[in-house]
């Protein structure tokens, strides 16, 4: 498991549905330091327990993928 560890705020939760008519979800944040903008996958089973523009921390779960590591976000919790 990855914990974040920068100032990061919770923007979205997004549902999405793939070309192939699969469902799935990401999650957005906002990296305050550098002013960026990041996106993961969210598990199936994510814990949201802030509000949208609310100051957060998030862990991630590493996969492998093929040769290629897919990271999903399984919690965001207030900081």
């Amino acid at each position: 498991m990855l914990v974040s560890q920068g100032d990061y705020i919770f923007l979205e939760k997004e549902e999405k549905i793939s070309k192939a008519g699969v469902p799935f979800s990401l999650v957005h944040f906002a990296d305050v330091k550098n002013y960026g903008r990041l996106e993961y996958f969210a598990d199936p089973n994510i814990q949201i327990s802030v509000g949208a523009g609310g100051k957060c921390k998030f862990t991630l779960k590493a996969e492998k993928r093929g040769y290629q590591t897919q990271h999903s976000c399984i919690s965001v919790v207030g900081a």
